[in-house]
């Protein structure tokens, strides 16, 4: 899949903030396969992030510079650039949860924002560096209308994380257009596929529930609709960004297959671990929850060639194989 990029990024210097994230991980194997020189940026020497993946035997911290640093820290960050001296930026670090920045709002702020501040900053001694942003469809804020939000829509975030997201964006939008800087914001829907670790989300808490033989809790009433692109369709969308040259910034939608809480989770339960019944709990707690969250990826697909996944046959294919990878990961299968 990934065979065509091999002589574009052959050869290149690539930072990589967040390497030992979900996605990171995956984007920082691809990068090393495809010939390139990723340098990846962690918070923190988490063993546990260090998971082999499917069709990547060595991980990649035993052949890959990895920098330890808090984003926070534009001493730090200038630092790390300095030592990658970048062609391609892929700006991953991130607070992973929504429920994480409602309790500590400060350090979201500090970390979308002044993080997002504090790389673009250290990148302007490299003015040629292509720059990717990973956002988010929460930076949209809160959709009343059932229709797919489009990259012309005027954010209205009102959650410290959403918010954040959204700030985010701008700081990068104005560094593009103020210091002439190659920046492309992806605003991504949510990512699956093996190696999330984070088990607050729906997919890997359901497999998560399977393993400890629980019942999967779904806090809300399960009737909000979002979207899932699989890990692949993800690291395809950011590498295709990167090759764009928009020195006024852009902004570009990544979705997916679009589904309810409850009938995702029921969907894993049934169709891929295989109960008639599924054995779920909705709570009906969280009340203010963006009802309908999707978006057009038009943009994408007209200018990238980008299609995300809207099939379920090909949505249950995905979660198959992601499925392998947590039984691999609880013990169960062989890799």
């Amino acid at each position: 899949m990934l065979n065509e990029y091999e002589k574009i990024y052959k050869g290149k210097r690539v930072l990589v903030t967040g390497a030992n994230g979900f996605v990171g991980n995956h984007l920082m194997h691809h990068l090393k396969r495809l010939g390139a020189i990723p340098f990846g940026t962690i918070l923190d020497a988490d063993p546990s992030a260090n998971l082999s993946l499917p069709g990547f035997p060595i991980h990649w911290t035993k052949t890959c510079r990895t920098i330890q640093l808090d984003i926070r820290s534009p001493e730090q960050m200038q630092r790390a650039v300095a030592i990658a001296e970048p062609d391609f930026v892929f700006h991953l670090a991130a607070m992973s949860q929504v429920t994480e920045a409602e309790r500590l709002p400060r350090l979201a702020f500090e970390t979308h924002v002044m993080g997002t501040v504090n790389l673009l900053d250290a990148c302007r001694i490299f003015p040629k560096a292509r720059i990717v942003i990973s956002s988010s469809d929460k930076a949209y804020g809160k959709g009343l209308r059932k229709i797919p939000f489009i990259e012309a829509d005027s954010p209205k975030p009102g959650h410290p994380y959403d918010t954040s997201k959204a700030a985010a964006d701008l700081a990068a939008l104005s560094y593009a257009k103020s210091f002439k800087q190659i920046i492309s914001i992806a605003r991504c829907a949510n990512i699956y596929g093996p190696g999330d670790l984070n088990f607050k989300r729906v997919i890997p808490g359901v497999f998560q529930a399977e393993n400890d033989k629980t019942t999967f809790v779904i806090r809300s009433n399960g009737k909000q609709i979002r979207e899932y692109m699989f890990i692949d369709d993800a690291i395809e969308a950011f590498l295709l960004l990167a090759l764009i040259v928009a020195p006024s910034g852009e902004i570009f939608n990544f979705g997916g297959f679009a589904i309810t809480t409850e009938q995702l989770a029921l969907l894993v339960i049934d169709k891929v671990l295989g109960y008639e019944k599924g054995d779920l709990k909705i709570l009906g707690k969280a009340k203010s929850e963006n009802p309908y969250l999707t978006l057009s990826s038009s943009k994408a697909y007209h200018r990238l060639a980008w299609k995300s996944v809207t099939d379920i046959n090909k949505f249950i294919d995905n979660l198959f194989e992601t499925s392998k990878w947590y039984k691999y990961y609880f013990g169960g299968l062989e890799q």
